[in-house]
């Protein structure tokens, strides 16, 4: 097991389907068996499944009351980061896993100095159900058997410096459910000056059900395109005095 108690992996949550509990106890699984860690996850939703969540010592289990269908990930995100003891945080998906050495080389580039940085090329690769068992075990897969949901991803999961990505609002709220905000965060860090960075290697995603939160077609959508367009036109003083609005 290796020695990362100087990071913290916050992990937003809505159990919306079967799927994403199943990927979550991979996910954490894998983990805390790599890694002496901290873990904060955050579960928003109308009830709490704590007994559900909260299933090992290294995790810290908050419940953000939430009567919507809406996921507001970015302000549960913003809400762990807070509370994170540690200056390196890893923003993490609940379906999503990388080979051991990705993520130290994803945090040795942090602590050389880059704000944020993606464990991985860009390569964002679908792993079927009937291949969990192969990943997690780390036997070999033919990665070109797999389908590529995407060849240069800003999504997934990143590890950034809490106090640089804090100077420039860490996560906008504005975004709210799923879209665009991967695209607005790069945009919005590079445009303030601040450096991000990838490692080598692929993102593997544990297949699941699509629901109402991880569609392109969710009610925000449209919101959150228009978002990341304003943010994307502003001028670096613009958008230093747009963030100054809601930090």
């Amino acid at each position: 097991m290796i020695n990362l108690k100087h990071v913290t992996f916050i992990i937003p949550i809505k159990i919306d389907s079967q799927d994403r509990l199943r990927n979550y106890r991979i996910i954490i699984d894998y983990l805390t068996k790599e890694f002496d860690t901290n873990i904060i996850v955050g579960e928003s939703d109308h009830i709490s499944h704590k007994e559900l969540l909260d299933i090992h010592p290294s995790i810290e289990y908050h419940f953000i009351h939430n009567e919507s269908e809406l996921f507001h990930r970015t302000r549960i995100l913003n809400y762990m980061t807070k509370i994170s003891k540690t200056n390196i945080i890893c923003n993490y998906d609940t379906d999503v896993i990388f080979p051991t050495q990705q993520y130290l080389d994803a945090i040795q580039i942090v602590e050389d100095g880059k704000t944020l940085v993606f464990p991985y090329g860009g390569k964002f690769l679908d792993v079927p159900p009937t291949l969990f068992d192969k990943l997690i075990e780390k036997d070999f897969i033919n990665i070109g058997e797999l389908e590529v949901c995407h060849p240069n991803s800003l999504g997934g999961a990143f590890f950034f410096d809490k106090e640089k990505y804090g100077s420039i609002g860490w996560e906008n709220e504005n975004f709210i459910s799923w879209g665009w905000e991967d695209n607005e965060r790069i945009v919005r860090l590079t445009k303030m000056g601040h450096q991000w960075g990838r490692t080598n290697g692929v993102l593997y995603h544990l297949n699941h059900e699509r629901t109402l939160n991880c569609l392109p077609g969710n009610p925000m959508s449209r919101n959150n395109q228009a978002e990341n367009m304003k943010i994307t036109r502003m001028t670096q003083q613009q958008l230093k005095k747009y963030i100054e609005s809601w930090v």
